[in-house]
């Protein structure tokens, strides 16, 4: 996302101009416009405006830096013989740090203003690792956790690509001289650097292409899985001078080309693309034609669209696009609560434009121009640790100063008894409640994090055989009986209540669940992390019915989230009938309520602390997942032709009409799906009483039948 202006050389046509030799370019409108095709793809696919792979953006502009800022360190190398580092790094802060100080701040600002209070702190801490050029690294470790892969998009997440690109100006600077002054005495300079830009590329693309499929947070927003593409620019840029003496016909064409493969990944691309991996050569390819094709500067290259006036003000203003087009996209739907209407994505693509329209011509240009930060780069460099620090000082004030709502006492103690008159006693007092109680646990802060003890049970996405079941063996592990529990995150928000039955009852329990897998065979199921087929799903389930068919257990407890594509009944009916091939009886435990329409219940609370019931669920919305779910009833069907036992939780959660969020003065669920470990051990006796009910209920029936 650099830029470098200086003076404009004339386009000339190839008929006059065919045999003159041509000199590199010092200013390129086409890199100019490309800028434009990148910025304009990637705001439209982030509000679902068409351009399903405009995220391939991102890519365009990692060549374009690498691209110039290697044409700025080639000529100072070419021209002195060495580097000014600290007027490099002035440049840099003068480009990119006061814009980015705006978004920053104001961001975090924003947050603050109108985001969840639970929220702030964590958006202040996305802020602080963006102003130190860390948050690509944090989002990655972030990212692998499931329990976090449905939360609310930060509002700093683009600032990933600009920490990779600042990261790159870190170490290629110092890299490249290394080759060019060192290694290159012996090789030559520019074979050095050839050679060593291609082992650099090769590298960094295994690795992207390997780690796409195992570790897709690691391998989007890894400097070291993106790092193939900024060398890519940086090879164009070590042999520009070949590609400057391309003929007329080879350059145009080069460039047209380049062009098209960018539309095509733009346009073909989507959200179950692997990515980056193998996908990523296309618009990165693409990308370095366009720029090698227009080295030399010729009429007829794609630079004809590229130079329009529009693409060039739109490659102008690029930068602060980026910057600000996100936070407003993300912010925009909690100060209007709620999602976005279309007429309200176009208003917020026109409005962050204006916005950035406004962001150019009154910080980046003047900053940028400043005759004393451009001509004394201790200033620049003084000026840059000035608002990385006020970056700072912002996060870490908005971060320390967020305050959670504690509720007021509603007059009632927690009740430790749950019986079903109890359970229906507190749901109706839980639905006419007003106010957040000031007892309420967990409580609003811990809730995100109240899950169960046998997490270490719960296999990750990527993930195929079953966890070992040893370790994951529960209740009684002498037990006569065995009861095993299959299923995803949903099963194992439930272990509490089922290892209560096992202890009570004198059962082994085990638990076999992974993180977004249902035990129902539905091979087309979409990995809710990678949003990608699940293929790993599909061969865990596989494993699942060989280890269920040697521990052959007395029961199996099936349990899992409603899935909200469409459903073949048959997929479930193969599923059960395989774990009663064991001699094993199957009990079908339902789906929780569901919240996600509400969001994060937690969040939803902190900003309703004088209204919960605006965190309540309708058992007729079809949102719930409940009554009105179509799923849900398909589901329920398949089941008992199966021959399964059903076991209905939804009068633990709801009455006839509301599911409220807090019931006992208990926080139900910890985000905007999964119920908090406080409620489910609360509601542990009914749940053990009830499978006891069941499975007395299921052996005399068989004994009848015997």
């Amino acid at each position: 996302m650099a830029t470098t202006s200086v003076e404009v050389q004339p386009l000339l046509s190839a008929r006059a101009d065919r045999d003159k030799p041509r000199a590199v370019r010092k200013f390129r409108p086409d890199i100019e416009g490309l800028r434009a095709v990148a910025v304009i793809s990637v705001v439209l696919s982030h509000l679902a405006l068409g351009f399903p792979g405009g995220y391939v953006g991102v890519d365009v502009f990692f060549v374009i830096s690498g691209f110039l800022i290697s044409r700025q360190l080639l000529s100072d190398i070419d021209q002195r013989n060495r580097v000014s580092f600290r007027t490099f790094y002035a440049r840099r802060v003068r480009r990119i740090l006061p814009a980015a100080t705006v978004v920053i701040v104001g961001t975090i600002l924003a947050c603050r203003e109108w985001d969840s209070p639970l929220r702030v702190r964590s958006d202040a801490v996305d802020g602080l690792f963006s102003a130190i050029s860390g948050i690509n690294w944090h989002l990655a470790i972030t990212g692998t956790d499931y329990f976090q892969s449905d939360s609310p998009p930060s509002p700093f997440q683009h600032f990933w690509s600009l920490a990779v690109e600042e990261q790159f100006y870190v170490l290629w600077p110092l890299l490249l001289v290394f080759i060019a002054l060192v290694v290159g005495k012996r090789l030559g300079r520019r074979k050095s650097l050839v050679w060593s830009l291609l082992v650099i590329m090769a590298v960094s693309l295994t690795l992207s292409i390997v780690t796409s499929s195992t570790s897709p947070s690691w391998a989007y927003f890894g400097t070291q899985t993106r790092a193939w593409e900024l060398a890519f620019g940086a090879l164009v840029a070590v042999t520009v001078d070949v590609w400057t003496k391309m003929p007329p016909a080879l350059a145009s064409q080069m460039s047209w080309f380049g062009l098209g493969m960018i539309a095509l990944s733009v346009f073909t691309y989507s959200s179950s693309t692997v990515y980056p991996g193998e996908a990523a050569v296309l618009p990165v390819v693409g990308a370095a034609f366009v720029i090698a094709g227009g080295c030399p500067g010729w009429s007829r290259s794609g630079e004809m669209v590229l130079g329009l006036r529009p693409m060039q003000f739109i490659g102008r203003v690029s930068y602060s696009w980026y910057l600000i087009h996100w936070p407003v996209l993300t912010i925009a739907p909690l100060a209007l609560g709620g999602p976005l209407t279309i007429p309200e994505k176009w208003l917020v693509l026109f409005g962050s434009l204006a916005l950035s329209v406004v962001m150019f011509y009154a910080v980046e240009r003047p900053v940028r121009g400043n005759w004393l930060l451009v001509n004394k780069p201790r200033y620049a460099l003084a000026t840059g640790s000035i608002l990385v620090a006020a970056s700072l000082v912002t996060a870490t004030l908005v971060s320390d100063h967020s305050l959670i709502p504690t509720g007021a006492d509603n007059g009632q103690s927690i009740s430790a008894t749950a019986n079903v008159q109890a359970v229906q006693e507190q749901i109706i007092f839980g639905a006419q409640l007003r106010k957040l109680p000031a007892n309420v646990v967990p409580s609003l802060t811990d809730a995100a994090n109240d899950s169960p003890f046998t997490n270490t049970c719960l296999v990750t996405d990527e993930v195929t055989a079953p966890p070992p079941t040893r370790e994951c063996t529960f209740g009684d592990p002498n037990g006569r009986h065995t009861i095993v529990m299959v299923g995803d995150s949903h099963a194992n928000s439930w272990s509490p209540a089922v290892d209560a039955f096992a202890k009570a009852n004198g059962w082994r329990f085990i638990l076999l669940a992974k993180a977004g897998c249902p035990p129902g065979v539905y091979p087309s199921d979409v990995d809710p992390i990678t949003n990608r087929l699940y293929t790993q799903c599909n061969e865990w389930r596989e494993n699942i019915f060989s280890l269920i068919m040697s521990l052959k257990p007395d029961i199996v407890l099936v349990a899992s989230e409603l899935r909200t594509i469409e459903i073949d009944p048959s997929g479930e009916v193969e599923s059960i009938r395989n774990f009663q091939a064991s001699g094993a009886q199957v009990i079908y435990l339902e789906d929780t309520p569901n919240p996600g329409h509400v969001g994060s219940i937690p969040d939803c609370l902190a900003r309703n602390p004088n209204n919960v019931q605006a965190c309540s669920l309708s058992r007729q919305d079809p949102n719930s997942r409940l009554d009105a779910f179509i799923v849900r009833r398909t589901e329920a069907a398949a089941v008992k032709q199966a021959g399964a036992t059903i076991i209905d939780p939804t009068s633990w959660f709801c009455t006839a009409t509301t599911c409220p969020p807090i019931i006992n003065d208990i926080v139900v669920y910890m985000d905007d799906s999964h119920t908090t470990t406080t409620y489910i051990k609360w509601l542990a006796p009914l749940m053990s009483a009830t499978l006891k009910t069941t499975i007395d209920n299921i052996e005399h029936a068989h004994a009848k039948q015997g």
